[in-house]
């Protein structure tokens, strides 16, 4: 890292404003700004694998009447696999968050509280992974550089496949070089809505809902980088954690007969109560992924776009980037249909077929183009939840209580689906829910309170 930033500035202000006088009515807002402290566990990890650190040559045997072996290319000099790279950024700039918020609360009436507001964020030169060393899309089509220079290679489907690229990428001599940059961007905007109703004793029901979007060009801080270098903007979508509907009702119900416990019938009958938790989220946002050495697999299903997907002319890094092996980046597939949309009889939203796999084509070997799959287009599954706990306290010797605890998680045991398969290359789940989240739990506990 040849320089790093001394002169960040976090300033924070906010503000509260009583707007008729009379407490009932809140306007407050704020801004602030927030910087990342990057793990310095990052950059010593990645100079340390790189040499004269650690170097590492691989020669492959060969027999004595062929020392050559025609392995790489034809009349090929060497039998040397060009080693692979991790960078750090020369001029370091610290990732930074602004946050912004804006909210009305207003009292209607002594116990019931409704809460509006615009909250928000904006990030700035976040951490990201990038292979630096991808060759320019299509550029190995105004070279002398072909397909059939590889023996046994009728695209660019596997890394061996791939060797006529270094001799046309930046940094010759080399396959990938992962570089972690701050160069990429985030943004955050929503809309939180909140409502308190209070009831005698500890009685009270919450009402929470978000809508909100979240978007970003940087996915991970370090283990995956944009499909395409030269095309940031592809890689720009909804984040990883990005859920657009959040709703959560929680409650808790103190029962009004016999509070104190007084006497023989109170200690029967009184101390209960009962707590809930109801929880509705959108789904998480899903992308599509290609890797060397397969077809495009689709579960059964005949596309519509079928004459490339699964016999000749197909080349998975159709492009010639060049990142098929140690690459941080990953391939993407041309996407021809909305893969949130069924077609004919097929339905989606189902074990089998979360979404369309027929939306997803592998590109054609005479594209030259990268897939133009954006990140995050898919809607992952949702999530819903009601949680209850009954509990009965018992109130013991001057103020010690003890309280007896039945809970239940999932307790409708209402099936969440929460993975589902997005390789489209290799893997024979393409679409397909892969495993669920926890079923109903139940369980009993106590609690001493002196």
């Amino acid at each position: 890292m040849g320089h790093a930033e001394k002169h960040d500035f976090a300033p924070r202000v906010g503000f509260a404003y009583d707007v008729f006088g009379n407490g009932k009515t809140a306007l407050r807002g704020g801004y602030g700004m927030a910087y990342d402290e990057s793990a310095v566990s990052i950059y010593e990890q990645e100079v340390f694998n790189n040499p004269p650190f650690l170097n590492v040559n691989t020669y492959t045997a060969a027999s004595l009447d062929d020392p050559q072996g025609n392995t790489i290319l034809p009349n090929s000099a060497a039998l040397l696999t060009p080693p692979s790279l991790a960078g750090s950024p020369v001029f370091y700039q610290t990732p930074y968050v602004q946050q912004f918020s804006l909210d009305v609360q207003q009292a209607i009436t002594p116990t019931l509280m409704l809460d509006v507001g615009y909250f928000g964020d904006h990030g700035t030169h976040l951490q990201g992974r990038i292979d630096i060393n991808e060759a320019q899309p299509g550029a190995f089509a105004q070279t002398t550089i072909g397909y059939s220079q590889v023996s046994g290679c009728s695209g660019f489907t596997s890394q061996a496949c791939e060797a006529p690229l270094n001799q046309i990428r930046p940094y010759k001599g080399y396959t990938a070089i992962n570089s972690v940059e701050t160069i990429f961007n985030s943004n955050y905007n929503s809309l939180q809505a909140k409502v308190v109703k209070k009831f005698s004793g500890k009685s009270m029901i919450d009402a929470n809902y978000t809508w909100s979007r979240g978007l970003t060009d940087a996915q991970t801080d370090y283990s995956s980088a944009p499909q395409n270098s030269y095309n940031l903007s592809q890689n720009y979508g909804p984040s990883a954690y990005n859920r657009n509907d959040i709703l959560t009702v929680d409650g808790i119900w103190e029962m009004p007969w016999k509070r104190d416990q007084q006497g023989i019938v109170g200690h029967i009958v009184g101390g209960w109560e009962m707590s809930g938790i109801y929880a509705v989220n959108s789904g998480l946002p899903l992308t599509v992924t290609m890797s060397g050495g397969g077809t495009v697999q689709y579960a059964g299903l005949t596309s519509m776009y079928s004459p490339a997907l699964t016999n000749g002319g197909v080349a998975n890094d159709a492009a010639g980037l060049g990142i098929i092996g140690p690459s941080a980046a990953g391939l993407r597939p041309n996407v021809v249909l909305n893969p949130n949309s069924g077609y004919g009889q097929v339905s989606l939203r189902k074990r089998l077929h979360w979404f369309n796999q027929s939306a997803f084509v592998a590109p054609s070997a005479a594209s030259y183009q990268a897939g133009n799959e954006k990140t995050g287009g898919i809607d992952g599954p949702g999530f819903n939840r009601l949680d209850v706990g009954i509990f009965r306290n018992f109130k013991l010797y001057r103020g010690t209580e003890f309280q007896l605890r039945g809970e239940g998680f999932n307790v409708l045991n209402h099936t969440n689906w929460a993975t589902v398969g997005t390789n489209a290359t290799t893997s024979s789940t393409f679409g397909q829910v892969t495993a669920t989240r926890d079923p109903r739990i139940l369980q009993l506990g106590g609690k001493l309170n002196f």
